[in-house]
C-alpha cells in the first residue's frame, strides 16, 4: 500500500483517471484550427477549449495514479485532506494481436460494389478499472487504423486514426460496432466520423472521407454533444451538416452549420439548437 496526499478539489474519483488522462489531449490555451488554417474564435471554439482544459487539469491532478501495470487486486491509499480512502489501481494487459472494433460497407469507387472499412486496434493495451465512473470497465487504448478492403479481400488503403487526434486514443471494449457513413461534403464519396470522450458534455470528433484507394481527413476538432465513438451527423444540405454541442457558459444546447466551400468546411454562426440532445442520429 502507498499513500499520496492529493487536493480533494482536483480529484474527480479514481474511476477513469487512467483513460481520462490519455483519451484527451491539449491544454487550456489551445487554439482551435481548421485544416486550412486559423479561424476566428467562436462559441464553439470556447466549448472545445473548455473540454481540453478538463483533460489538462486531470493530467496535473494525479499523474501517479494512472498508467501503471498492476495485479487484479492491487490498490492504492489516497489521502484526501483528513480522509484516507483506498482506490483500485487500473489493470493493464498488452494487446496480443490486432483486432477489429468496428466495420461498415460503402462503395468507394463507384462501381456499385461495396468495399469494407474496418477500424483496427493495432497496438496498445486493454485497461480495466473497477471504480464507478465514466471509465468503469475495460477500454482499449493505443493505436488504431482505418483500413479499406476490396471485395476480394485486398487492402486498398489505410489511415492512422491516432495520428488524426495527435495521440493514442481509446475505445470501450465491446462487440464489433457498426460504422455509419454519409456524404458530408457532397463529393459523392462516403464519409465517417470518429470521436473521443472529452468530458461529461461531449466528445471530440474527426471526419474522414473514403476514397478509391484510401482515406483523407477532411475535418477535426468538432466538439459534439455525443458520447458514442462513431456517429452520423444530421445533413442540412448536399454539402452541409449540423453540429450540436452543449455550451456550459450559456447553459443550453447550441448548433453550428458547417458548409463545404472551396475544399474545406466553413462554420456558420452558432445559434440555439432546434434539437436538444445528441449530435449524432440514432
Amino acid at each position: 500500500m502507498r499513500k499520496r496526499k492529493i487536493n480533494a478539489a482536483v480529484i474527480l474519483g479514481a474511476a477513469g483517471l487512467f483513460m481520462a488522462l490519455t483519451a484527451c489531449g491539449g491544454g487550456t490555451g489551445d487554439r482551435v484550427e481548421s485544416l486550412t488554417g486559423a479561424q476566428t474564435s467562436t462559441p464553439e471554439d470556447t466549448a472545445v477549449a473548455e473540454a481540453t482544459a478538463v483533460a489538462a487539469n486531470l493530467k496535473t491532478a494525479a499523474p501517479t495514479l494512472a498508467g501503471s501495470t498492476a495485479s487484479p487486486t492491487a490498490s492504492a491509499s489516497v489521502q484526501l485532506d483528513s480522509t484516507l480512502m483506498t482506490v483500485a489501481t487500473p489493470v493493464t494487459v498488452e494487446l496480443a494481436a490486432p483486432l477489429v472494433i468496428a466495420e461498415g460497407q460503402a462503395d468507394a469507387d463507384g462501381d456499385g460494389k461495396a468495399e469494407t472499412v474496418r477500424i483496427w486496434f493495432t497496438a496498445g493495451k486493454e485497461v480495466t478499472d473497477t471504480e464507478p465512473g465514466p471509465f468503469e470497465g475495460t477500454f482499449r487504448h493505443g493505436h488504431f487504423d482505418a483500413v479499406l478492403t476490396g471485395a476480394e479481400g485486398k487492402e486498398l488503403g489505410r489511415i492512422s486514426l491516432s495520428n488524426a487526434f495527435g495521440q493514442d486514443i481509446s475505445f470501450r471494449k465491446q462487440p464489433v460496432l457498426p460504422l455509419p457513413f454519409d456524404d458530408y461534403n457532397g463529393d459523392g464519396q462516403p464519409d465517417f466520423a470518429v470521436g473521443q470522450w472529452s468530458g461529461s458534455n461531449g466528445s471530440m470528433y474527426a471526419i474522414f472521407t473514403v476514397e478509391r484507394d484510401g482515406f483523407k481527413l477532411i475535418e477535426r476538432d468538432i466538439y459534439s454533444a455525443d458520447s458514442r465513438p462513431f456517429i452520423r451527423y444530421r445533413k442540412v444540405g448536399d454539402a452541409s451538416f449540423l453540429n450540436i454541442y452543449y455550451d456550459m457558459e450559456k447553459g443550453q444546447y447550441m448548433q453550428v452549420r458547417r458548409d463545404w466551400e472551396k475544399g474545406s468546411f466553413t462554420r456558420r454562426p452558432a445559434e440555439v439548437a432546434t434539437v436538444v440532445g445528441s449530435a449524432g442520429l440514432d
